[in-house]
């Protein structure tokens, strides 16, 4: 008597040619999985080991090293792991993660609900602002904003912040509203971001004496 993996509507089966019937009892593929990949990785990073079950399967995506994700031989942006076991009725299952690979100036691509945002994903996000009024090299002025990706906490560094006298910062989410805003007076804020209202892409915009907005830039709470 043999039994051999079917299909029908997605779903396998085991058939019995000789008796003309389907069971799903016995031999019919387990799920598969693997450890979770990280939702962002820096390029830089060391190879994520993965651990297959059931064991036996086979690996397949960019990146993928025998049973290692590389983020360097992966490349910047994002990148799917696919990890696929056939048993031996021929039942197949499979399992599939994905990781978005940064760095600290690679330009890479992540969505939120069904909205693509292009964004740039740094360990720091840095905002070289130029200051109207003073001459140059001396009309610059670094701030550094610190992680981004976001978990928690974030921490605003405004540089030589006297520069910038009657600047203001303020940062809103998808809907324009107003998560935090403050005069560019003192060194530095850190602030817990539990009260913004949930993951996605936030923007940074800073405000010049006018009233003007200035200079625009992203970054994400996970």
């Amino acid at each position: 008597m043999t039994e051999v993996c079917a299909t029908s509507f997605g779903v396998s089966y085991l058939w019995n040619a000789s008796r003309g019937y389907k069971t799903t009892s016995g031999t019919l593929a387990a799920a598969a999985s693997f450890g979770s990949l990280p939702s962002f990785v820096n390029i830089n990073a060391s190879p994520i080991n993965l651990s297959g079950t059931p064991t036996g399967g086979v690996y397949a995506g960019t990146g993928m090293v025998g049973n290692s994700f590389s983020p360097s031989a992966a490349g910047l942006g994002n990148s799917s792991v696919n990890y696929s076991y056939t048993n031996a009725n021929g039942c197949s299952n499979s399992f599939s993660q994905s990781t978005i690979v940064y760095d600290t100036t690679g330009v890479v691509c992540t969505s939120y609900d069904t909205v693509t945002t292009y964004l740039s994903v740094t360990d720091t996000l840095i905002i070289n602002q130029t200051i109207t009024g003073l001459v140059a090299p001396n009309n610059t002025n670094t701030i550094r904003i610190f992680p981004n990706p976001v978990n928690d906490h974030v921490t605003i560094n405004y540089g030589n912040y006297a520069l910038m006298s009657g600047y203001s910062l303020n940062i809103t989410n998808a809907l324009g509203q107003f998560v935090f805003t403050t005069p560019i007076n003192l060194a530095s804020s850190y602030l817990d971001i539990s009260t913004w209202g949930g993951s996605g892409t936030y923007f940074v915009n800073i405000i010049n004496p006018q009233g003007a907005n200035v200079n625009t830039r992203k970054i994400v709470l996970q």
